[in-house]
Order: C-alpha cells, then sequence, then structure tokens
C-alpha cells in the first residue's frame, strides 16, 4: 500500500495561505529576498528557514535577534505538526496539513494570488504613509508595519488609532524624524502608553504629517518600544483562559 502523502500549508497572519515544498527551502524574513516577507522592524533580515528532511519539515532559526517561537516556546530547531503555531516578530503562522488528494495545483496557484494580492494592499497604504496623511485599517496593514514606514522614511506626525464602527479615538502616537516620541492612551502618557497602543491589532488608522507633538514623554527607542509590546502580548497570548 503506497504511503499517504501530507501536504503542509502555512496559514499567515493578514495575508492568506501558502503550500510548502519538500524541495524548496522556504525563509522568512524582513527583506524582499525571502519567500515570506515580513516587515517588521521585530523581524530579522533573515529570520528563519523551513526545509525538509526525513519525512518532516523542520523550522530552523537563522540567528534572529528576538527568536522564533513554536507554540509559545522559543526554539533554534524543531519539527512542524499539524495544529502548530509560528510566532516571529510578533506574527501568528499557523499550520495545517492535508492529504495529497486534498489539493491540486490550481489551488496552490490560487493561495499564491491571495498573498500577492494582500501585499499590493499593504504597499498602497504605505506608499500614502511616505508621502503624506493617509487613513486605513489595521486589518490589511499591522501597526509594525505602519510605525517602520513612518521610522525609514524619518517622518514627523501623529499617528491616531481607532476603534469601534464609531471610530472613537483609542490613542495617539507622536513621531519626531521616524522614532517615537510621545504617546497617549486613556489619560496616560510616555512609555507604558506607547507600549499599550503598540499591541493594537485591531480598529481604524490615521497618520497626519507634520503634526508636531506637544511634549517628549518616551526616552526608549522604538525598536525597544515593539520588542516589549510583542513581550507582553505572547505573555497574554500564553495564559490560559
Amino acid at each position: 500500500m503506497a504511503e499517504i502523502v501530507h501536504k503542509m500549508f502555512l496559514f499567515l497572519e493578514y495575508k492568506g495561505k501558502v503550500s510548502l515544498s519538500p524541495h524548496h527551502p522556504l525563509t522568512i524574513g524582513r527583506t524582499p529576498v525571502n519567500g515570506i516577507v515580513i516587515t517588521s522592524l521585530t523581524v530579522s533580515r533573515q529570520h528563519a528557514a523551513i526545509s525538509y528532511k526525513d519525512g518532516a519539515y523542520i523550522i530552523q532559526d537563522l540567528n534572529s535577534r528576538n527568536g522564533t517561537f513554536l507554540n509559545g516556546k522559543r526554539v533554534q530547531r524543531a519539527k512542524l505538526h499539524n495544529g502548530d503555531s509560528i510566532n516571529i516578530g510578533g506574527y501568528q503562522i499557523g499550520v495545517h496539513t492535508a492529504d495529497e488528494n486534498e489539493m491540486d495545483e490550481d489551488d496552490t496557484l490560487k493561495d499564491l494570488e491571495n498573498v500577492f494580492a494582500t501585499t499590493i494592499d499593504i504597499r498602497r497604504e504605505a506608499f500614502g504613509l511616505m508621502v503624506g496623511n493617509v487613513t486605513g485599517d489595521l486589518s490589511s496593514i499591522s501597526i509594525d508595519e505602519i510605525v517602520q514606514i513612518i521610522e525609514i522614511n524619518s517622518k514627523t506626525g501623529v499617528l491616531q488609532l481607532y476603534k469601534g464602527p464609531e471610530r472613537l479615538l483609542h490613542g495617539k502616537l507622536y513621531f519626531g524624524d521616524g522614532e517615537i516620541i510621545h504617546a497617549i492612551f486613556e489619560g496616560r502618557t510616555g512609555m507604558n502608553a506607547a507600549i499599550k497602543l503598540l499591541q493594537t491589532t485591531r480598529g481604524g488608522f490615521e497618520f497626519l504629517s507634520d503634526k508636531a507633538s506637544p511634549d517628549r514623554t518616551v526616552t526608549k527607542s522604538t525598536m525597544w518600544l515593539l520588542y516589549e509590546a510583542h513581550r507582553l502580548r505572547d505573555e497574554e497570548n500564553r495564559i490560559p483562559k
């Protein structure tokens, strides 16, 4: 009896589904040379790789700065199984397997088209952030990506975050030459307010360029703030509900 071959898929946060191939290793990182690109300051240029060996897919950390996590545990090298959850730079990547006869080449092409379509939407919003004011939704571009674009382009202005269909003001992050210098959240200001806002995953946003900050209450780097926000969010996700 022939051995049943299982196909493995990765489900990317905001970006759809990608199928793995035993013949082509896949790298994950911040730069365009990777198979999966996560444009976040918390992700290394080449962060992790997935390859096929001895009948299993293996994920390996590539000496990344902030680590690769599998089911909440930091790993250097580990086998992937159905239902696993990979966390890279605060981004969740789900793992799913299926029998080979559950899919065909058309399915794979549709999956890749979905990924590319989402990437185009993200670039359109990113362009708006580079040239001036822009509004959008965190379902199509993450707050990490927004912050990175603002930092790379040394923008000065205020990022206003909204919640709910009524677009109630959730908080404000002020930037000076690309760095977070002031934050306001629920009557609080400073680094704790900034970290809280950087954990936001839902709602709308609006970036207003050339809006000077009324104060400077943040002294840590933007990278440090993002890392701390992800650490706290990961801890919260690991707490049993």
